[in-house]
């Protein structure tokens, strides 16, 4: 298996009379050779064919189905009207194919990964997930090809999380609309695959929010909490929603899950407009709870709220010795949004000098 895919990533393929059958996405069309087929050819091709195919098991029954639908019209070339994958009308008995060797990587790749996974081979497992983001990101049939990859594997969570990392680098419509679709789902597992691969595209979509905040609402599963919250696209909403969002959120900043508290400062940093909507971060920078401490910093940093009571707040922070080191450093950084005066100044360049000390001892 891993020399015959090492073949075909390295661009041998089987003889194109094999692909005419095949069929799978996309498209060639050889009419510039002019090679048109009498019926006699056709049935000594279909015998090597079917020869050659019954060895080409690793054909995925996407591509099988395909091949089902296509092959009455390869054997009916001489009346039948065939159009290319460019929607141009082929010459009746030109030999044609729909092959596309994109969407051949991507299935053998996808067959390659538990091999990789059970041989701990991480080195090909990262060159492999980047020869398959570079397909699918240039080729629409290669990304439908791995979108169901993902649904056929879903059950086996070693691959579907490799494949989920490299679809989450991909924003497209497609890959939007299949994690909208598990987020809907019935099925506890595949609703948080959908929130959680939503949260990691991060696109902008009215549907995408209501179905993050629909989640918030109807749940108390703090794992599926945390994966609505990430969902939750940043994008612009009229004030009596947000408002609405924010005080969902505030509540979930008092639940009793330290994991879904520190997550709702998140998601309030990214909808808060105000310095009052941010106030429970704030409070939060001095919580008895390190986790709370650090996802407050964390995302004051990220946020562009400003005022002086917020300044004022993480001044207090850099100063004090008695803060952990990392929310005094990412208070430090919050603080490059706002003007500061020469002393304000002063405590920031004395907490970076502090830092590169001990860096250096």
């Amino acid at each position: 298996m891993a020399s015959f895919i090492s073949e075909k990533l390295s661009g041998a393929i089987l003889p194109l009379v094999i692909a005419a059958t095949t069929g799978a996405a996309g498209g060639y069309y050889f009419g510039s050779q002019n090679l048109t087929i009498t019926e006699g050819e056709v049935a000594q091709q279909n015998v090597l064919i079917n020869q050659q195919e019954a060895e080409f098991n690793t054909v995925s029954h996407s591509t099988l189905k395909k091949a089902d639908k296509t092959s009455n019209k390869h054997s009916n070339q001489k009346t039948a009207k065939v159009v290319n994958a460019q929607g141009d009308i082929v010459p009746e008995g030109t030999f044609y194919t729909d092959f596309n060797e994109n969407v051949e990587v991507v299935m053998l790749s996808v067959q390659t990964l538990p091999e990789l996974l059970a041989a701990k081979n991480f080195k090909a497992l990262a060159k492999l997930k980047q020869s398959l983001l570079s397909k699918v990101k240039a080729d629409s049939a290669a990304l439908d090809e791995l979108v169901l990859a993902l649904q056929d594997n879903l059950q086996n969570e070693d691959v579907k999380e490799q494949l989920l990392q490299v679809l989450a680098q991909v924003k497209d419509p497609k890959v939007e609309q299949m994690a909208q679709d598990l987020a809907l789902s019935s099925s506890r597992e595949d609703k948080l695959t959908g929130l959680n691969l939503l949260g990691d595209l991060n696109m902008a979509n009215d549907e995408t929010l209501n179905i993050a905040v629909s989640a918030l609402d109807d749940n108390t599963d703090g794992e599926m909490l945390q994966a609505a919250m990430r969902a939750m696209p940043n994008m612009q909403i009229s004030s009596e929603q947000n408002g609405e969002i924010l005080s969902r959120l505030n509540d979930l900043a008092q639940n009793k899950d330290e994991s879904v508290r520190s997550e709702s400062l998140f998601a309030i940093a990214k909808q808060a407009k105000t310095p009052e909507q941010l106030k429970p971060l704030m409070s939060a920078l001095n919580s008895a709870s390190i986790d709370e401490q650090i996802s407050a910093a964390m995302a004051i940093e990220k946020s562009t709220v400003t005022s002086d009571e917020l300044k004022r707040s993480l001044l207090a922070q850099v100063s004090n010795p008695q803060s952990l080191p990392e929310v005094r450093a990412m208070s430090a950084n919050a603080l490059t949004r706002f003007s500061l005066s020469s002393a304000e100044l002063d405590v920031v360049a004395k907490f970076k000098q502090t830092q590169q000390w001990n860096g250096g001892s």
